[in-house]
């Protein structure tokens, strides 16, 4: 609403929010329907 590119303030806010609150605050219903979620997941444990 203000212009400028909001897509990487989006992101910069998600990363804060992810941080701070974990992968669990995630809904169970969208991590069941992303297409690489269990790539990020073993990403996320160290699982590579």
């Amino acid at each position: 609403m203000v212009g400028g590119d909001n897509a990487s303030r989006g992101m910069a806010i998600g990363m804060v929010l992810g941080a701070y609150k974990g992968v669990e605050a995630i809904p169970q219903a969208w991590r069941e329907t992303l297409n690489q979620w269990q790539y990020c997941d073993d990403l996320l444990q160290c699982r590579t």
